[in-house]
């Protein structure tokens, strides 16, 4: 998301900076344009599809009952999104996909701690990447704290765990199985193979098991399932599905032509409202200006079948 904002919001050279409030009322993009214009892709760009994404992730937009969000509500929204559309979902589905091959072995993990040193804003989250560190034990390489950050002792600890997971792994084909080890049974913390569908009984009951994964994060590791499952099918399932009925109604019963709204017309601020897009973590020197907030893209069959093939010609 760092990089999906720097069209408003970057100053060149350094990391995004977000205004202290978005208003229903400003002149400026609401968070649902921030959306459309730099985080998702040109299939996805239909208003009805933007809108459904806005009601799954609770995306502040000028049809929102609320009339103001604050930078970090606006910040934990895009981030989530942009998280699940880019990095999660489509790593899960190449899961669901890989571990249905005979004789697979997938293990699925999602690192989820934030180092005492980063200097990352919180908002940010867990980078993508940034369990790398501790697969080739930064925290215990004293070098690698004097250039960049520290960790805690906590956190080598933590680093010695993700780096027997990894040489278990290659020496034995499971995370949890040690080359001098039969079983993992009496483990407190086993990682498992990750099966698409898996269930087991207790008593009477089934319980659903499927989509095993480990969360990595100091001080305490866990074992989850099905993760972020929800939205993965809004992504992978619901939207497509309604993208396609579009599509087949524009197929069948072409609406009559007609002139298409105004796109954004993005200007800098003036400089007299610059100083309303400012808070303490925070400095905007330009923004996007819209004079009548027209609509985001007014879509019409004949635009909808230009995506379509522009999508299909690019792959």
């Amino acid at each position: 998301m760092i990089y999906g904002l720097r069209k408003y919001f970057l100053d060149k050279g350094s990391a995004p900076k977000l205004p202290e409030a978005f208003s229903s009322n400003s002149t400026g993009p609401s968070p649902l344009d921030i959306l459309a214009l730099n985080i998702i892709d040109e299939d996805v760009l239909f208003p009805i599809l933007l809108h459904a994404t806005a009601f799954e992730y609770n995306i502040p937009s000028r049809l929102s009952p609320e009339r103001e969000w604050t930078a970090l509500e606006v910040q934990q929204a895009l981030a989530e999104i942009t998280g699940d559309y880019n990095i999660i979902c489509p790593v899960i589905k190449f899961a669901d996909a890989y571990s249905e091959a005979p004789n697979s072995q997938v293990f699925l993990y999602s690192f989820e701690h934030h180092s005492s040193g980063w200097t990352w804003p919180n908002w940010t989250g867990v980078m993508q990447g940034y369990e790398a560190e501790y697969v080739f034990g930064a925290p215990l390489n004293f070098k690698f704290q004097s250039n960049f950050y520290k960790f805690s002792e906590e956190e080598r600890l933590f680093s010695n765990q993700i780096m027997q997971f990894w040489a278990n792994f290659a020496a034995t084909g499971s995370p949890s199985l040690r080359p001098d080890e039969f079983n993992t049974h009496s483990k407190n913390l086993n990682w498992n193979n990750y099966e698409v569908r898996q269930t087991i009984m207790k008593g009477d009951k089934e319980f659903d098991i499927s989509r095993e994964y480990i969360v990595l994060k100091s001080p305490t590791s866990r074992i989850e399932h099905n993760l972020k499952r929800r939205r993965c099918l809004f992504w992978h399932e619901q939207l497509p599905m309604m993208r396609q009925k579009m599509i087949r109604r524009c197929q069948t019963s072409p609406p009559k032509e007609q002139k298409p709204t105004d796109r954004l017309n993005i200007q800098p601020l003036p400089a007299s409202q610059t100083a309303k897009w400012q808070m303490p973590a925070f400095t905007t020197l330009t923004s996007a200006s819209t004079t009548n907030k027209p609509s985001l893209i007014s879509i019409t069959c004949k635009v909808i079948a230009t995506v379509i093939a522009s999508v299909e010609m690019f792959y």
